[in-house]
Protein backbone atom coordinates (compact mmCIF):
# COMPACT_ATOMS: atom_id res chain seq x y z
CA UNK A 1 0.00 0.00 0.00
CA UNK A 2 1.52 3.19 -1.34
CA UNK A 3 1.58 5.84 1.53
CA UNK A 4 0.75 9.78 1.03
CA UNK A 5 1.76 13.13 2.78
CA UNK A 6 -1.36 14.19 4.33
CA UNK A 7 -2.24 18.22 3.50
CA UNK A 8 -4.71 19.91 5.09
CA UNK A 9 -8.35 20.63 4.56
CA UNK A 10 -9.16 24.29 3.84
CA UNK A 11 -10.67 24.03 6.89
CA UNK A 12 -7.63 22.90 8.34
CA UNK A 13 -8.20 19.77 9.03
CA UNK A 14 -6.07 16.83 7.58
CA UNK A 15 -7.04 14.95 4.49
CA UNK A 16 -8.45 11.30 5.76
CA UNK A 17 -6.37 8.93 4.26
CA UNK A 18 -7.62 5.66 3.99
CA UNK A 19 -6.61 1.85 3.62
CA UNK A 20 -8.45 2.26 0.29
CA UNK A 21 -8.95 4.70 -2.34
CA UNK A 22 -12.31 5.22 -2.55
CA UNK A 23 -13.70 5.72 -6.22
CA UNK A 24 -17.47 7.56 -6.41
CA UNK A 25 -19.47 6.64 -9.52
CA UNK A 26 -23.14 6.47 -10.79
CA UNK A 27 -24.74 3.18 -10.36
CA UNK A 28 -25.53 2.42 -13.89
CA UNK A 29 -23.77 -1.16 -15.10
CA UNK A 30 -21.65 1.55 -17.64
CA UNK A 31 -20.97 3.96 -14.94
CA UNK A 32 -19.64 1.40 -12.48
CA UNK A 33 -17.55 -0.47 -15.32
CA UNK A 34 -15.85 3.10 -16.05
CA UNK A 35 -14.76 2.97 -12.45
CA UNK A 36 -13.65 -0.44 -12.47
CA UNK A 37 -11.49 0.85 -15.22
CA UNK A 38 -10.10 3.83 -13.35
CA UNK A 39 -10.07 1.47 -9.69
CA UNK A 40 -7.56 -0.96 -12.62
CA UNK A 41 -5.27 2.25 -13.03
CA UNK A 42 -5.16 3.39 -9.68
CA UNK A 43 -3.72 -0.40 -8.84
CA UNK A 44 -1.01 -0.06 -11.31
CA UNK A 45 0.61 2.77 -9.47
CA UNK A 46 0.07 0.85 -5.74
CA UNK A 47 -3.11 1.44 -4.58
CA UNK A 48 -6.20 -0.22 -3.26
CA UNK A 49 -9.25 0.82 -3.87
CA UNK A 50 -12.75 0.53 -3.10
CA UNK A 51 -15.93 1.63 -5.51
CA UNK A 52 -18.66 3.52 -3.91
CA UNK A 53 -21.90 3.67 -6.37
CA UNK A 54 -24.17 6.85 -6.39
CA UNK A 55 -27.38 7.73 -7.31
CA UNK A 56 -27.47 10.97 -9.55
CA UNK A 57 -30.59 13.05 -10.34
CA UNK A 58 -30.11 11.82 -13.46
CA UNK A 59 -30.56 8.34 -12.83
CA UNK A 60 -33.67 9.09 -10.79
CA UNK A 61 -35.76 11.33 -13.02
CA UNK A 62 -35.86 8.37 -16.02
CA UNK A 63 -38.63 9.57 -18.16
CA UNK A 64 -37.83 13.33 -18.45
CA UNK A 65 -36.08 13.78 -22.39
CA UNK A 66 -32.65 14.95 -20.89
CA UNK A 67 -33.00 18.34 -22.75
CA UNK A 68 -35.73 19.08 -20.89
CA UNK A 69 -34.22 18.58 -17.80
CA UNK A 70 -31.77 21.02 -16.16
CA UNK A 71 -28.84 19.42 -17.47
CA UNK A 72 -25.90 21.29 -15.95
CA UNK A 73 -24.59 18.79 -13.47
CA UNK A 74 -27.92 16.36 -14.20
CA UNK A 75 -25.30 12.91 -13.60
CA UNK A 76 -22.42 14.50 -11.84
CA UNK A 77 -23.21 16.97 -8.65
CA UNK A 78 -24.61 14.53 -6.38
CA UNK A 79 -21.09 12.57 -6.63
CA UNK A 80 -19.07 15.53 -6.34
CA UNK A 81 -21.20 16.36 -3.36
CA UNK A 82 -19.43 13.73 -1.52
CA UNK A 83 -15.69 14.29 -2.99
CA UNK A 84 -16.94 17.83 -1.50
CA UNK A 85 -17.36 16.66 2.30
CA UNK A 86 -14.53 13.90 1.72
CA UNK A 87 -16.98 10.60 2.00
CA UNK A 88 -15.25 9.85 -1.57
CA UNK A 89 -11.43 10.16 -2.70
CA UNK A 90 -12.15 10.60 -5.97
CA UNK A 91 -15.04 10.66 -8.82
CA UNK A 92 -15.42 9.04 -11.95
CA UNK A 93 -17.44 10.86 -14.57
CA UNK A 94 -18.27 10.62 -18.06
CA UNK A 95 -16.21 13.51 -19.36
CA UNK A 96 -19.02 14.63 -21.46
CA UNK A 97 -21.52 14.63 -18.13
CA UNK A 98 -19.22 17.72 -16.61
CA UNK A 99 -20.43 21.29 -16.87
CA UNK A 100 -18.51 24.06 -18.54
CA UNK A 101 -18.14 25.47 -15.27
CA UNK A 102 -16.54 22.81 -12.74
CA UNK A 103 -17.02 23.57 -8.74
CA UNK A 104 -14.88 25.67 -7.10
CA UNK A 105 -11.97 23.65 -5.50
CA UNK A 106 -12.91 20.60 -7.31
CA UNK A 107 -10.06 19.33 -10.51
CA UNK A 108 -10.20 17.15 -13.50
CA UNK A 109 -6.89 15.63 -12.28
CA UNK A 110 -6.73 12.87 -14.79
CA UNK A 111 -8.49 11.55 -18.18
CA UNK A 112 -8.32 8.05 -19.32
CA UNK A 113 -7.40 6.90 -22.55
CA UNK A 114 -10.16 7.86 -24.89
CA UNK A 115 -12.30 5.00 -26.52
CA UNK A 116 -14.05 5.91 -29.22
CA UNK A 117 -15.76 8.96 -29.72
CA UNK A 118 -18.22 7.82 -32.02
CA UNK A 119 -22.15 7.08 -32.14
CA UNK A 120 -23.42 4.15 -33.33
CA UNK A 121 -26.75 3.03 -34.19
CA UNK A 122 -28.43 -0.26 -32.79
CA UNK A 123 -30.97 -2.12 -34.38
CA UNK A 124 -31.66 -6.10 -34.85
CA UNK A 125 -30.15 -6.12 -38.23
CA UNK A 126 -27.25 -4.64 -36.89
CA UNK A 127 -27.48 -2.25 -40.13
CA UNK A 128 -26.83 1.23 -40.51
CA UNK A 129 -28.79 4.45 -40.58
CA UNK A 130 -29.10 4.09 -44.41
CA UNK A 131 -30.14 0.52 -44.05
CA UNK A 132 -33.37 1.07 -41.58
CA UNK A 133 -36.37 0.83 -43.34
CA UNK A 134 -38.40 3.95 -44.12
CA UNK A 135 -40.18 5.24 -41.05
CA UNK A 136 -38.47 3.62 -38.58
CA UNK A 137 -38.53 4.56 -35.43
CA UNK A 138 -35.04 5.33 -33.77
CA UNK A 139 -34.64 6.59 -29.84
CA UNK A 140 -32.65 9.09 -28.31
CA UNK A 141 -32.13 11.16 -25.55
CA UNK A 142 -29.80 13.79 -27.55
CA UNK A 143 -31.41 16.88 -29.49
CA UNK A 144 -28.11 17.18 -31.04
CA UNK A 145 -28.17 13.07 -32.51
CA UNK A 146 -32.44 13.52 -33.57
CA UNK A 147 -31.13 16.56 -35.81
CA UNK A 148 -28.36 15.13 -37.38
CA UNK A 149 -30.15 11.64 -37.88
CA UNK A 150 -32.72 13.54 -39.36
CA UNK A 151 -30.95 15.64 -41.76
CA UNK A 152 -29.42 12.09 -42.87
CA UNK A 153 -33.13 10.44 -42.86
CA UNK A 154 -35.90 12.66 -43.17
CA UNK A 155 -38.17 9.91 -43.11
CA UNK A 156 -37.37 8.51 -39.51
CA UNK A 157 -39.40 9.16 -36.69
CA UNK A 158 -37.47 9.68 -33.82
CA UNK A 159 -38.65 9.69 -30.60
CA UNK A 160 -37.47 10.30 -26.69
CA UNK A 161 -35.78 7.59 -24.99
CA UNK A 162 -34.44 7.33 -21.41
CA UNK A 163 -32.64 4.69 -19.43
CA UNK A 164 -29.01 2.69 -18.80
CA UNK A 165 -27.71 1.82 -22.16
CA UNK A 166 -28.84 -1.93 -21.23
CA UNK A 167 -32.29 -0.46 -20.87
CA UNK A 168 -32.15 1.00 -23.85
CA UNK A 169 -31.15 -1.96 -25.95
CA UNK A 170 -33.59 -4.22 -24.05
CA UNK A 171 -36.41 -1.71 -25.25
CA UNK A 172 -35.21 -1.76 -29.50
CA UNK A 173 -35.79 -5.64 -28.74
CA UNK A 174 -38.92 -5.62 -27.51
CA UNK A 175 -40.00 -3.88 -29.80
CA UNK A 176 -40.42 -0.30 -28.68
CA UNK A 177 -37.73 1.34 -31.48
CA UNK A 178 -36.62 -0.28 -34.61
CA UNK A 179 -33.32 1.44 -33.28
CA UNK A 180 -31.48 3.49 -30.74
CA UNK A 181 -28.51 5.62 -31.15
CA UNK A 182 -25.84 5.49 -28.61
CA UNK A 183 -22.05 5.99 -27.72
CA UNK A 184 -20.05 3.13 -29.42
CA UNK A 185 -17.61 3.94 -26.12
CA UNK A 186 -20.45 2.39 -23.70
CA UNK A 187 -21.04 -0.52 -25.73
CA UNK A 188 -17.14 -1.50 -26.23
CA UNK A 189 -16.74 -1.08 -22.70
CA UNK A 190 -19.36 -2.72 -21.63
CA UNK A 191 -18.33 -5.46 -23.64
CA UNK A 192 -21.99 -6.23 -25.14
CA UNK A 193 -22.50 -8.06 -28.10
CA UNK A 194 -24.82 -6.90 -30.23
CA UNK A 195 -24.73 -6.21 -33.64
CA UNK A 196 -24.31 -2.33 -34.12
CA UNK A 197 -22.84 -0.20 -36.85
CA UNK A 198 -20.86 2.95 -35.84
CA UNK A 199 -22.26 6.37 -37.35
CA UNK A 200 -19.83 8.60 -39.67
CA UNK A 201 -18.20 11.09 -37.83
CA UNK A 202 -18.58 13.92 -40.22
CA UNK A 203 -22.44 13.14 -40.67
CA UNK A 204 -22.60 12.74 -36.93
CA UNK A 205 -19.77 15.12 -35.32
CA UNK A 206 -20.02 13.72 -31.56
CA UNK A 207 -20.75 15.52 -28.13
CA UNK A 208 -17.57 17.63 -26.39
CA UNK A 209 -15.27 14.69 -24.42
CA UNK A 210 -17.93 11.64 -25.61
CA UNK A 211 -15.65 8.70 -24.69
CA UNK A 212 -13.49 9.95 -22.58
CA UNK A 213 -13.56 8.93 -18.59
CA UNK A 214 -12.28 11.61 -16.35
CA UNK A 215 -11.17 11.60 -12.56
CA UNK A 216 -12.15 14.10 -10.74
CA UNK A 217 -10.70 14.96 -7.27
CA UNK A 218 -10.96 17.70 -4.68
CA UNK A 219 -7.99 20.25 -5.65
CA UNK A 220 -5.57 20.36 -2.66
CA UNK A 221 -6.29 16.01 -2.24
CA UNK A 222 -3.08 14.12 -1.93
CA UNK A 223 -5.42 12.23 -4.86
CA UNK A 224 -5.18 14.90 -7.20
CA UNK A 225 -1.24 14.83 -7.49
CA UNK A 226 -1.08 11.01 -7.68
CA UNK A 227 -4.31 10.48 -10.29
CA UNK A 228 -2.01 12.90 -12.87
CA UNK A 229 0.01 9.94 -12.93
CA UNK A 230 -2.37 7.97 -14.83
CA UNK A 231 -3.50 11.09 -17.14
CA UNK A 232 -3.40 9.96 -20.97
CA UNK A 233 -1.10 12.94 -22.77
CA UNK A 234 -3.27 12.43 -26.23
CA UNK A 235 -6.51 12.41 -24.50
CA UNK A 236 -5.93 15.35 -22.55
CA UNK A 237 -4.66 17.56 -25.21
CA UNK A 238 -8.48 16.22 -27.15
CA UNK A 239 -10.26 17.37 -23.62
CA UNK A 240 -8.88 20.29 -23.48
CA UNK A 241 -9.72 21.73 -26.84
CA UNK A 242 -13.13 20.51 -26.51
CA UNK A 243 -13.69 21.99 -23.63
CA UNK A 244 -12.31 25.61 -24.62
CA UNK A 245 -14.53 24.75 -27.53
CA UNK A 246 -17.78 24.64 -25.55
CA UNK A 247 -16.75 27.42 -23.05
CA UNK A 248 -16.06 29.67 -25.79
CA UNK A 249 -19.14 29.15 -27.86
CA UNK A 250 -21.31 28.83 -24.63
CA UNK A 251 -22.45 25.02 -25.56
CA UNK A 252 -24.07 23.08 -22.42
CA UNK A 253 -24.83 19.77 -21.96
CA UNK A 254 -28.65 20.15 -23.56
CA UNK A 255 -27.84 22.10 -26.73
CA UNK A 256 -27.52 20.23 -30.14
CA UNK A 257 -24.12 20.41 -30.51
CA UNK A 258 -20.97 18.69 -31.71
CA UNK A 259 -17.54 19.36 -31.24
CA UNK A 260 -14.85 16.92 -31.88
CA UNK A 261 -10.75 17.39 -32.23
CA UNK A 262 -8.67 14.77 -33.66
CA UNK A 263 -4.95 15.70 -32.21
CA UNK A 264 -2.37 15.28 -35.07
CA UNK A 265 1.38 16.33 -35.51
CA UNK A 266 2.00 18.99 -36.47
CA UNK A 267 -1.65 19.57 -36.87
CA UNK A 268 -4.69 18.85 -35.35
CA UNK A 269 -8.83 18.48 -36.28
CA UNK A 270 -11.12 20.53 -35.21
CA UNK A 271 -14.97 19.21 -36.37
CA UNK A 272 -17.87 22.05 -34.70
CA UNK A 273 -21.30 21.81 -35.80
CA UNK A 274 -24.14 23.96 -33.38
CA UNK A 275 -27.37 23.61 -34.46
CA UNK A 276 -30.54 26.48 -32.66
CA UNK A 277 -32.72 24.66 -30.26
CA UNK A 278 -35.43 23.81 -33.11
CA UNK A 279 -32.87 21.83 -35.25
CA UNK A 280 -33.96 24.47 -38.06
CA UNK A 281 -30.53 25.93 -38.36
CA UNK A 282 -26.45 25.47 -38.22
CA UNK A 283 -23.11 26.36 -38.19
CA UNK A 284 -20.57 23.69 -38.81
CA UNK A 285 -16.89 23.66 -39.67
CA UNK A 286 -14.07 21.09 -40.40
CA UNK A 287 -10.93 22.72 -40.13
CA UNK A 288 -7.01 22.02 -39.34
CA UNK A 289 -4.97 24.54 -36.67
CA UNK A 290 -1.50 24.32 -35.66
CA UNK A 291 -1.34 26.48 -32.44
CA UNK A 292 -3.59 27.72 -30.04
CA UNK A 293 -3.80 30.65 -31.99
CA UNK A 294 -5.12 29.27 -35.05
CA UNK A 295 -7.48 27.20 -32.59
CA UNK A 296 -8.37 30.47 -30.54
CA UNK A 297 -8.88 32.23 -34.43
CA UNK A 298 -11.26 29.31 -35.36
CA UNK A 299 -13.26 29.68 -32.62
CA UNK A 300 -13.33 33.61 -32.85
CA UNK A 301 -14.69 33.09 -36.40
CA UNK A 302 -17.06 30.90 -35.39
CA UNK A 303 -18.60 32.65 -32.25
CA UNK A 304 -20.71 35.48 -33.91
CA UNK A 305 -22.34 32.95 -36.26
CA UNK A 306 -23.11 30.94 -33.29
CA UNK A 307 -24.55 33.33 -31.51
CA UNK A 308 -27.46 34.17 -34.31
CA UNK A 309 -28.65 30.80 -33.79
CA UNK A 310 -29.26 31.75 -29.82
Amino acid sequence: MKTLAVPLMPSGRPYMIQDKVRIGARGSALSLKQAMIAAASMREIGFETEIVPVNSKGDIDRSSPLYKMDSQGVFVDSINRLLVSGEIDIAVHSAKDIPSAIQEGLVVSAVLKRSSPEDCIVSRPGTGIMGLPRGAVVGTSSLRRKYDALEVRPDLKVRDIRGNVDTRIRKMLENEFDAVILAEAGIQRLGLDIPHATLPVRQFIPSPNQGIIALMTSSGSPFSGVSRKIDHPETRVAYNYERIASETLLVGCSHPAGILCVPGDPSSTLMVRIRSDDGSRKVELVEEFSSMGEFEAILEGLSKSVGELR
